[in-house]
């Protein structure tokens, strides 16, 4: 059955071919949308996030200028988009899959895309040299081509060295190897361009490839912004016409783009905010038609809820739905942090018994309490599903997390007094210090510590990216991505962790994942996972973060997306009032 349904995979993609359509007719002319974002854009290539939470704004980028083989639906599930091409596993064992594109696939400028673009893809994403891609850790890591490719190539075939749950949304599309081979060679024609890809990639010329990863993750940077309209090309509905500097890119739509949803709006305008209270006032003021943003500053979610009902011209509309993180607390497993196995002199169980003793004062029920007074907060049990899982009660139920339940000092004191330890044990608490939930929780945190043995100390300060990065703390308390939903980097726990987490158990575990035949298995394996990170006391959940989309009735039709964090989804469903 399953090779039945490959097969009308493949005939539906060859039957792409012949009914692709442009989306020129759609195109409204005139049209105009402003959506604001909050924080920066680093680099018009949607795959370099620059900077700590810099991804979401690098994730809505590649949602208007990037192509993908799989799209996420209303319902947050992922779905082929024959559009572009498919994905075919050839084999289960090694697991090999061929990436197509169709015929008709080219970039804004018209060049085609091919094996060039592909292979690039697969070099950034896989963490050759210093491309500091967004997918680094993803299970591209574990990839190697198939095979020599060459230009005109309309598909690559990458061989996993085991098994992995992501292929399907592995190789992306967020700029072209000619685009990136002209950088420091501009009188290079196309071909000469994506030679130069295939040679540095192909050949193993490691000097080559450095050159090419500094253009890759440095060639596209907004600081300065960019003059340069080579750069501008793109796979996606929209194209990038202006960019000057890090707080407001233009974007117009592709007449000739064909390998996706079919945009309607003409011109597209991203601002960026340095908060989210300026966004709202901006969506006041009208400069503005949308926003998506979660608490910051001094401002919580609730707040936030409060100005936008203010708003009546233009009326705003909310909509506040679970995102896909949950707030945790987690130990950093590097050899810097004082948890871990390697700065105890190796001593495994004695980490895992510490781990365990701060767990027990982490007081969950009082943090979820106090945030619920400022808007409603749904309680996480679980490190890897969403409250809304159909899953996530029989995980909770059998994860261990019971055993921390309520906040426990007494037990937390008799643990580290068992280690045998100095006391206090000196711990770097890692928090952005301009979120009004992790000072809560900080503060609450604090309180009891030190009776059980812990002398906390604030760390981060205005460069939290840069704590984590160097591996300077010893807790991190913040957002982080829930691995059963669709589309998620499910190495996020283990290969591409900041916290450094090495576990045997969870890498057979994810294996197992991405060995799974249907949902139930992938549920089972979930669920295992979950349990398993508990047991290894690898951190504690403490609730689901809540995200806000704002939009005001200038559109008559805008649909939220899924986890309500994205303002940019959903693209091909926007329409605008008449005179508005």
């Amino acid at each position: 059955m399953k090779r039945l349904f490959s097969a009308l995979l493949v005939l539906l993609f060859a039957a792409s071919l012949l009914t692709a359509c442009t989306s020129g007719a759609r195109v409204i002319p005139g049209s105009i949308v402003n959506l604001g974002q909050i924080g920066e854009i680093s680099s018009i290539n949607s795959d370099i996030a620059g900077s700590l939470g810099g991804e979401r704004n690098a994730m809505e980028l590649a949602n208007l200028t990037s192509a993908k083989f799989y799209e996420v639906d209303q319902a947050g599930r992922l779905q082929q988009n024959l559009d572009l091409g498919v994905v075919e596993v050839l084999s289960k064992s090694p697991l090999t899959v061929k990436y197509s594109v169709v015929e008709s696939a080219k970039w804004s400028d018209g060049t085609p895309i091919d094996a060039a673009d592909m292979l690039l893809s697969w070099a950034a994403g896989a963490g050759r040299e210093n491309f500091y891609s967004m997918r680094s850790g993803s299970g591209l890591m574990f990839a190697e081509p198939v095979g020599e490719s060459k230009i005109g190539d309309r598909s690559i075939t990458l061989r996993y060295s085991q098994p992995v749950a992501d292929y399907e949304t592995a190789i992306t599309f967020p700029v072209a190897a000619h685009t990136v081979g002209r950088i420091g060679a501009a009188n290079f024609s196309v071909d000469e361009a994506k030679q130069r890809i295939l040679d540095a990639i192909q050949k193993g010329d490691a000097t080559l490839l450095t050159v090419l990863a500094e253009a890759y993750r440095s060639g596209f940077n907004t600081w300065q912004g960019i003059t340069n309209e080579k750069l501008f090309v793109s796979s996606g509905p929209y194209r990038v016409t202006k960019c000057e500097g890090v707080l407001a890119l233009q974007l117009r739509a592709n007449p000739e783009f064909n390998l996706g949803p079919a945009p309607v709006i003409e011109t597209v305008n991203l601002s960026y905010f340095t908060d989210a209270t300026t966004a709202v006032a901006a969506l006041a003021e009208g400069s503005i038609d949308a926003t998506t943003t979660q608490d910051s500053g001094l401002v919580t979610l609730s707040d936030l809820i409060n100005l936008t009902s203010a708003i009546t011209d233009p009326k705003a509309n909310v909509s506040v739905r679970a995102s896909s993180s949950a707030e945790q607390v987690i130990f950093n497993f590097r050899e810097d942090g004082r948890f871990s196995g390697t700065y105890q002199s190796g001593d495994e169980a004695k980490a895992l018994k510490l781990r365990q003793a701060f767990m027990n004062i982490i007081p969950r029920a009082r943090i979820v309490a106090g945030l619920s007074d400022a808007y409603k907060v749904e309680l996480a049990d679980s490190l890897v599903f969403q409250s809304g899982s159909p899953y996530y009660e029989s995980s909770v139920r059998d994860n261990g997390l019971s055993e921390y339940l309520f906040q426990d000092v007494e037990k937390a004191s008799e643990m580290v007094a068992e280690t045998g330890i100095e006391l206090p044990m000196k711990v770097r608490v890692a928090f952005d210090i301009n979120s009004p939930r992790a000072q809560a929780e900080w503060i609450l945190l604090r309180e009891r510590a030190a009776s059980a043995g812990f002398k906390l100390r604030s760390v981060g300060g205005d460069d939290l990216g840069e704590t984590l990065r160097t591996g300077q703390f010893d807790v991190f308390i913040g957002a982080q991505p829930l691995i059963s939903l669709e589309g998620q980097n499910v190495f996020a726990l283990t290969a591409s962790s900041f916290v450094g987490f090495e576990s045997p158990k969870v890498d057979a575990l994810l294996a197992d994942l991405a060995k799974a035949e249907d949902e139930r298995g992938r549920a089972s394996a979930l669920k295992a996972i979950d349990a398993e990170l508990v047991a290894e006391a690898y951190g504690m959940p403490l609730y689901e973060v809540a995200a806000l989309v704002v939009y005001s009735d200038r559109f008559a039709s805008f649909t939220p997306s899924p986890r309500s964090e994205s303002v940019t989804w959903g693209y091909q469903n926007w329409k605008l009032q008449p005179n508005k």
